[in-house]
């Protein structure tokens, strides 16, 4: 039996004869089968097991745990194999990475398909040996395809081709382990995509799935490679369409900022917490949140991107040609994908000539009153982030139980920002306090667009003034959850030709949030919403 939020395996033996009873064995406990770090539930481990028929292990395809966990059936022995899946760099996502594999009586390997996972998983029992006796080698098969629940489930052919079911996917995914009759060579393990053409073929510990690249290459057509070259000079240099203005369009802006001289001497003026206001000189040393570190660290969320379409709903917002000329569209022939989504520069231009303003009130004004648009973006928050956050302050102590009312205040609408590019204007670090925003309040940030085309990340420090920024790699379907108020965070700027479309909200927690309080000087941009669980 396959542990997901169970903390032992489950053994079943028949009996002998058939009106005989089974027998029935628990193996291990929570030391050994665990979940990822990034969950401190202990659910959601794995998801689906493979038996290796040469060796006689039982193969357990990681979820949200961070290993490879196996058992050996003869002798009832659990351990972990393999590296962690992060810090080994085979995966960067967190949860939901693999379900389901398969034996191959090709190569005897056993392969785990990417659900969320951004490669192929494969498992060498034998380490390289013939008898099995090595440490086995787990690998991911590269470069990345991006996306969530891309497929399920595989079947075999009788040439030892395996074939997996798209779900999300546009394509069949085709393995091709080395050996396979119709591969394309003995020696070599093939992955190709059915409906691209192109097929990837390399040694087996790097051979990957074919994935459109961040300058817009789709595998086997060169239009990407075409369009990128428009957007570079003869000598190499890129070609900057956004000469002028600001990095991103947004539906929401700050007017005025914290000024330590316009409020010395007014208490009420600063923010909260003295010391971490984000403003040079500050020190990490003095800061003392309220937030209980649980929740101040950062996190990782997912939802389903079939059932709650946020992407959808964004695109039919911005499907009206009047506006156009004020907040931009697409192209004739390109995909309503919001990567492909152009703005007029004109609306990033705050100099003369420039209607930024008028942009982004038009842009604020349609998301604050698209019914459709604010009522998927309320289901994330109802069904994903408040329960998940709840669930959160029960586990470190700050809820009761899950019977304890809590109220939370969210952002509503949220905060939509458009990056387009080629562009070298970038959102410098900055904390949210220095705008008004309180310490009891944690951010969310999640992209409705593959994120790999522009590498324009959200980037963020891990606590007050740690300058250890990185980039917090979530893609559509993925929610990026951190302490934005004093942890500092930037985008750089999107040197591509596509265009980088993000959501980003805040809650504030009954207790550590004030929804009465603001900074003098500082003008409120949002609204909340509050909700009791």
């Amino acid at each position: 039996g396959i542990p997901c939020n169970g903390d032992q395996v489950l053994r079943v033996d028949p009996p002998p004869t058939p009106d005989g009873q089974p027998t029935i064995t628990l193996l291990g406990d929570d030391s050994i089968v665990k979940t990822g770090r990034h969950r401190s539930d202990r659910k959601y481990k794995f998801l689906g097991a493979v038996s290796d028929d040469d060796n006689g292990y039982v193969y357990f395809i990681p979820s949200g745990a961070d290993r490879v966990l196996r058992v050996h059936v003869a002798t009832n022995q659990l351990e972990e194999v393999g590296p962690h899946m992060e810090d080994g760099g085979l995966e960067r996502v967190h949860q939901n990475k693999w379900q389901n594999g398969f034996f191959s009586k090709v190569d005897r390997c056993v392969y785990a398909i990417p659900l969320n996972g951004d490669r192929l998983l494969r498992i060498d029992s034998a380490g390289g040996g013939e008898d099995g006796g090595a440490d086995p080698i787990v690998e991911t098969l590269g470069p990345s395809t991006v996306g969530v629940e891309k497929w399920e489930g595989a079947v075999i052919a009788a040439n030892g081709v395996a074939y997996s079911c798209p779900n999300n996917y546009k394509g069949l995914l085709k393995i091709v382990p080395a050996g396979a009759v119709g591969g394309h060579s003995t020696d070599k393990a093939q992955e190709e995509e059915s409906g691209i053409e192109n097929t990837v073929e390399s040694n087996s510990a790097s051979a990957g799935l074919d994935t459109p690249s961040a300058n817009g290459d789709e595998p086997g057509n060169t239009a990407g490679r075409e369009k990128d070259a428009e957007n570079h000079s003869p000598n190499g240099e890129t070609k900057i369409k956004y000469q002028h203005g600001i990095p991103t369009l947004r539906s929401a802006t700050h007017r005025v900022r914290y000024s330590a001289k316009k409020a010395k001497g007014r208490e009420k003026d600063k923010p909260q917490i003295e010391g971490i206001s984000g403003i040079k000189g500050d020190a990490d040393e003095t800061f003392e949140s309220k937030l209980p570190m649980a929740i101040r660290g950062e996190h990782y969320l997912t939802y389903n991107t079939e059932d709650i379409d946020m992407h959808g709903a964004l695109v039919q917002l911005l499907s009206d040609p009047e506006m156009e000329s004020l907040l931009g569209g697409w192209s004739d022939g390109a995909e309503r994908r919001m990567e492909n989504f152009t703005i007029p520069p004109q609306s990033l231009n705050h100099r003369k000539g420039g209607q930024v303003a008028e942009a982004q009130d038009a842009l604020s004004h349609r998301i604050s009153t698209d019914e459709v648009f604010l009522d998927t973006f309320d289901r994330i928050v109802m069904e994903v982030v408040l329960p998940w956050l709840k669930k959160r302050l029960i586990e470190c102590g700050s809820v009761g139980s899950d019977t304890v009312e809590t109220t939370f205040y969210y952002q509503r609408p949220p905060t939509l920002r458009l990056q387009p590019g080629p562009s070298r204007a970038v959102v410098k670090p900055h904390c949210d306090s220095i705008y008004g925003h309180q310490d009891g309040e944690l951010n969310f940030w999640l992209p409705l667009m593959n994120n790999d085309l522009t590498g324009t990340y959200l980037w963020a420090e891990s606590m007050p003034n740690k300058g250890d920024y990185h980039p917090l790699k979530v893609q559509y379907g993925e929610i990026a959850a951190f302490h934005g108020s004093y942890c500092r965070h930037y985008v750089p700027a999107n040197e591509t030709s596509r265009t980088r479309a993000s959501l980003d909200f805040r809650v504030g927690i009954q207790g550590l949030f004030d929804p009465d309080w603001s900074m003098i000087g500082t003008r409120a941009d949002h609204n909340r919403c509050k909700v009791t669980l």
